[in-house]
């Protein structure tokens, strides 16, 4: 005779904890071999630019952010300010050091 209460090990509440690990290391396998498409890269995008440059930029941007903040400039005019301040200080530190 068969006894309906005696289960199998893979119905069993280890084997699904097993299950569950498996998927978790497996999951965390796959997000480090794609760890840089998954975070973006900001560190290299300043990377191999004149320091001095990078400040210059950095500092205008900020204060053309700050003016559209307290309204001395348009929303529409921001991308211009933004680009003018680039090539100011391009024209000041040449962006490759």
């Amino acid at each position: 005779m068969s006894d309906d209460n005696d289960s199998g090990f893979l119905d069993g509440y280890f084997a699904r904890i097993l299950a569950g690990a498996v998927i978790v290391v497996c999951v965390g396998f796959l997000a480090y071999l794609n760890r840089d498409m998954l975070v973006a890269p900001v560190a290299q995008e300043s990377a191999g630019l004149n320091p001095d440059f990078v400040k210059c930029r950095d500092t205008r941007v900020a204060q053309v952010d700050k003016m559209l903040a307290d309204g001395v400039i348009k929303a529409d005019k921001v991308d211009v300010f933004r680009k003018r301040a680039t090539e100011t200080c391009a024209g000041q530190y040449p962006p490759e050091g």
